[in-house]
């Protein structure tokens, strides 16, 4: 991981999916990925201590246990969500984005202010590039995306885990599809943050133990 990239997780809670604070060195704003905790106290308490100031708030897959907390974010920091174009339509979809069949009720969200259509999709950040890939496969609106030698993979890859495909949007010729891609673009060096579990290398994972 490059010196000036600083990453810290957070543990999302009722169900403890990632949620990924990014910035740099010296920076004064930052990227929140996935937040989805239902009292984000140690979130928040951090970037006031930091003195950090989201940028984006960025969803690497629609479901609930990823998005939950895109409301308050987007309404405390006034920040711009990215997605795919897939993954901004289910978020206003209670279940399309899972959330109905946790617990009846169901929430939904505003789409994304910035919609990704195109398979691969770069925009600046600062000194960085973010770099985006549409992975379809473990739901339909699923995207990885690359800063220097890190990956956020979502749901897409975990490592230890074969990756979800049997719920809705899910789709296992997407998936294989997806990871060849993945395998064939980013070096095995590359750091992965997944969307539940600790981070690894992508040479510590193989397609075969994904699928």
């Amino acid at each position: 991981m490059g010196d000036d990239i600083i990453v810290t997780r957070f543990l999302n809670n009722p169900v403890p999916s990632n949620c990924f604070v990014v910035h740099y060195k010296g920076a004064e704003t930052c990227l929140i990925v996935d937040p989805a905790d239902n009292n984000p106290k140690e979130l928040i308490n951090y970037l006031n201590n930091e003195r950090l100031t989201p940028d984006f708030i960025i969803l690497t897959h629609e479901h609930f246990d990823h998005i939950s907390g895109v409301n308050l974010f987007k309404k405390t920091y006034s920040c711009n969500v990215i997605a795919t174009s897939d993954c901004s339509c289910a978020i206003q979809n209670s279940k399309k984005n899972l959330s109905i069949f946790r617990d009846n009720v169901g929430f939904i969200c505003a789409p994304a202010d910035i919609e990704l259509k195109q398979k691969h999709f770069l925009i600046p950040w600062g000194s960085k590039t973010l770099n985006f890939i549409k992975t379809p496969g473990h739901s339909q609106g699923s995207l990885c995306f690359q800063i220097d030698d890190i990956l956020f993979a979502g749901d897409t890859l975990i490592k230890d885990h074969k990756t979800v495909v049997k719920i809705v949007g899910g789709n296992k010729q997407q998936l294989i599809t997806s990871l060849n891609e993945i395998f064939n673009t980013f070096d095995e060096n590359t750091l992965i943050f997944p969307g539940h579990g600790e981070s690894f290398r992508l040479k510590d994972i193989s397609i075969k133990s994904l699928i």
